[in-house]
This record gives structure tokens, C-alpha cells and sequence, in this order.
């Protein structure tokens, strides 16, 4: 593999992992009038899997389930979890990860505090400095320091790297504003990442969503997000369930 190959691969791997912090949030229309959200009164269960594509087309996906409660207030409802279940699947070579994010308990998602109409309007504060944006941008940060480069190409690397890392931080691992009430069965946006040698890389997202009829709620919900470079292409896709508990 040539020099130029390599950078472009770097530079791919790069935007793989880090895809999900530099997609915006995509932007709401008005609540539909009327539609209301109804959560039960008792505990559901509440999963989400995250899935990578690595540049040998492995994949590597963690999936978290959470006991989770809707309390009503005033003005809507604050969601509140703790984890209950991790599972990991993951590559050989990455087994010593996977073994890191099986012991790792994730208490940043909640609370949330929804409107009425179950959007997301406050997430949890203090949000824990091991988000995936911030595992991914150290993981990102070995793998350049592992390969054979030159020093500028090294330096340049990790200046984008750096640079995606700044601008994704306070949106890193953002669920969707209506993920608890998706507005909207599906859409799609996308958006042009520019890249140090002059290319451009095409990030696409895609969310589908189905809701319960009954209590208005998200039942399940998938985001594909797509990394393209000259015809190549890496994707990353998050689906989310919620449920009544087990019991209940």
C-alpha cells in the first residue's frame, strides 16, 4: 500500500468512528397537533445496539439495555435509567476493547427531560468524558501513532482527527430529538466533510422509526450512518427499542 492509500484509509477509519458526533441533530418540524405521548406508569426496557463497520468489513457492536421510568411533571416527563445488560460482539483483534466496553457501566444517557409531546429538550448533565466520540478519537489517535508515516502525514492526520473531535464534542452521541416519539417514519439527510488531501467524504443519515399507537411511544427506531470516499463506503447504525418490562 502506498503512502497516499494509507492516508486515505486513516483518514476513512477516522470518519467511521467518529461519523455519529458530526451529524447534527436533525432539524424538527412542529409537533403534529394533538399527538400527545402517554407513558405507562410502571418500569420499561429500553436497548440500544450500536454497530461500526471496520475497514475489513468486521463489525463491532455494543448493545445496552436499560430499566427505565417516565414521571410526569408539570410540564412533561422526566426519563430516568440505570443499566441493566451488556453485550459485546466484536472482531478478534479487538477482543481486549470489547472486554473494556463489557465492563463499562454507561450512566451518561439520563435522566432526559421530554415535552409533552416527548421530545428531547434536556439531556443528562456531566455527561461521562468516556462518550464514544471521546473512545473513538483516542482509538483514532493510536492507529495513527501505529502506522508507518512520515511526520507531516502523522501531524496532518492528527490535526483532522483533532479538528472532527472539537466539532462533534457537544453533539457527541445525541439521540435523535423524537427518538422517544419519532414525528416522522423515516427521513434522511446528509452532509460533505472535506478532507486533508483535497477529496470529499459524504456522511448520509437515515432514520426509521415505529411508534406505539396507544401510548405514543417509540416501539423501535434504526439510524444508518453512511461514511463514502471515492466509492468506498463504512457504515455505522444504531437501533433502539423500547418495551414494557418483563411482568408488567
Amino acid at each position: 500500500m502506498n503512502r497516499l492509500d494509507r492516508r486515505r484509509l486513516l483518514q476513512f477509519l477516522m470518519i467511521g468512528a467518529l461519523a455519529p458526533a458530526i451529524m447534527p441533530r436533525t432539524a424538527m418540524a412542529s409537533p403534529v397537533a394533538g399527538v400527545l405521548i402517554s407513558p405507562p406508569d410502571g418500569e420499561m426496557r429500553f436497548q440500544r445496539a450500536v454497530s461500526r463497520g471496520a475497514h475489513d468489513n468486521s463489525q463491532f457492536t455494543v448493545t445496552r439495555e436499560f430499566a427505565v421510568r417516565f414521571d410526569r411533571f408539570a410540564d412533561g416527563f422526566v426519563v430516568d435509567g440505570r443499566q441493566v445488560g451488556v453485550e459485546v460482539s466484536a472482531p478478534p483483534p479487538l477482543a481486549a476493547f470489547a472486554e473494556l466496553e463489557r465492563g463499562r457501566t454507561e450512566n451518561s444517557l439520563f435522566p432526559l427531560i421530554l415535552d409533552p409531546f416527548g421530545r428531547i429538550i434536556t439531556e443528562a448533565q456531566g455527561r461521562s468524558r468516556e462518550s464514544e466520540v471521546d473512545m473513538a478519537f483516542a482509538l483514532a489517535m493510536r492507529q495513527i501513532a501505529a502506522q508507518p508515516l512520515a511526520a507531516d502525514d502523522r501531524a496532518q492526520l492528527r490535526s483532522f482527527v483533532n479538528a472532527i473531535h472539537q466539532t462533534g464534542q457537544n453533539v457527541a452521541s445525541q439521540m435523535p430529538q423524537d427518538l422517544f416519539a419519532p414525528e416522522q417514519p423515516a427521513r434522511i439527510e446528509g452532509q460533505d466533510i472535506p478532507l486533508p488531501t483535497g477529496d470529499v467524504g459524504r456522511l448520509t443519515s437515515r432514520f426509521d422509526a415505529e411508534r406505539d399507537q396507544q401510548t405514543g411511544l417509540m416501539r423501535r427506531a434504526m439510524r444508518e450512518i453512511v461514511t463514502q470516499i471515492e466509492g468506498d463506503q463504512r457504515r455505522t447504525v444504531e437501533h433502539w427499542q423500547l418495551a414494557s418490562a418483563v411482568g408488567e
